[in-house]
């Protein structure tokens, strides 16, 4: 089967075709389906990544960037373009950034200024010390509060590592309102950064059979909706088309897809 990244896994693969409004609506009526078919006795489960899918994490970039280039050491002759950085020209990654500034990706400076921002980018992104940064996409934290008050399970499910970033990620869910309760909540994060990102999402089979039923997963990353959508064929999967990486897949098929958790 042919893989396929980014934008060409989107026009190859197959999303239904229905508004933002009308996914999100559809993941409430199979909540409160469940449920009265259920008598209430069997949870209805609910997963949501948290990177690029319910937090908008280019401010956590952005930061970084602006830090570093504010303490130039040698990488004077991109100073000035790194000082107009905004929002806008955050991606998923370096690179990412580097083209939606203009520049070449095979030029000496960029290759240079990209291979010392690199490691000190990577050592505060991956951090409890910048997510204070994060901020809820919108309409994320009401529509999550939504699926909690209808009596779903919400697992945060996100390949954040516990050791490095378990603090302030139940801090900012904390921060944010959004629902986190021992009862009716659960975050997952990766015991250690040697797990890769899919094998950790497929991991948590045991315990959503443990806690009830799946019915809609939220993913921003093609190769792991994919997983999921391996794992949990019988379920709802809904990509969030913010920003992922260019790691190729398969195509998707039977998925669904949001831009944001307004229904306005």
């Amino acid at each position: 089967m042919s893989l396929y990244a980014r934008n060409d896994w989107i026009l190859k693969s197959f999303f239904h075709p229905l508004s933002t409004h009308d996914v999100l609506d559809r993941v409430v009526l199979l909540v409160k389906n469940h449920l009265a078919d259920t008598k209430g006795k069997i949870r209805p489960v609910i997963l949501l990544d948290l990177d690029s899918t319910l937090y908008e994490v280019g401010y956590r970039t952005l930061a970084i960037i602006k830090e570093w280039n504010g303490n130039p050491p040698s990488h004077l002759k991109l100073q000035s373009t790194l000082d107009r950085i905004e929002l806008k020209h955050i991606g998923y990654s370096l690179s990412d950034m580097a083209l939606n500034l203009g520049l070449r990706l095979s030029h000496p400076d960029t290759e240079e200024v990209l291979s010392k921002l690199k490691p000190f980018w990577w050592d505060r992104f991956f951090s409890n010390n910048y997510l204070t940064h994060d901020r809820p996409y919108a309409g994320a934290v009401e529509y999550t509060q939504e699926l909690f008050n209808l009596g779903a399970h919400l697992i945060y499910l996100t390949g954040r590592e516990e050791e490095k970033m378990q603090t302030m990620t139940i801090r900012n869910l904390t921060r944010d309102h959004f629902p986190m309760d021992s009862s009716q909540t659960t975050l997952v994060m990766k015991p250690n950064g040697a797990i890769l990102d899919v094998a950790h999402k497929q991991n948590v089979k045991p315990l959503i059979y443990k806690t009830g039923t799946l019915l809609a997963s939220f993913e921003n990353e093609p190769l792991n909706i994919m997983a999921l959508y391996r794992t949990f064929p019988e379920a709802m999967h809904i990509f969030m088309d913010s920003v992922y990486s260019d790691n190729p897949t398969e195509p998707g098929q039977n998925l669904f897809r949001i831009h944001s958790f307004k229904k306005g």
